[in-house]
């Protein structure tokens, strides 16, 4: 199931739910640094040259150079890569 970012409408198909209710986020991704760029991240949310594994933004498949920290919600069709609202 893919995820939306709710502030910047990136939408996820690789993330992990916090178990630390105490966050003011829910949600974090790995981003590589063109979709982090590309997508406007927040840079408040963003844990520059930590990221492993592979871009968690849907249709990318870059090596990630960043954690992403965000307040998620679902999303029906994941075929784009950023919020059609």
């Amino acid at each position: 199931m893919a995820v939306k970012d709710k502030e910047t409408g990136a939408v996820f198909d690789d993330w992990i739910e916090y178990e630390d209710k105490e966050s003011d986020t829910d949600t974090w991704t790995q981003v590589c640094d063109a979709c982090a760029k590309c997508l406007h991240l927040l840079d408040s949310y963003l844990e520059v040259g930590a990221g492993q594994g592979i871009c968690g933004v849907v249709g990318c498949q870059n090596e990630a150079d960043h954690y992403y920290d965000f307040t998620r919600e679902e999303v029906n069709n994941a075929n784009s890569r950023t919020s059609k609202a």
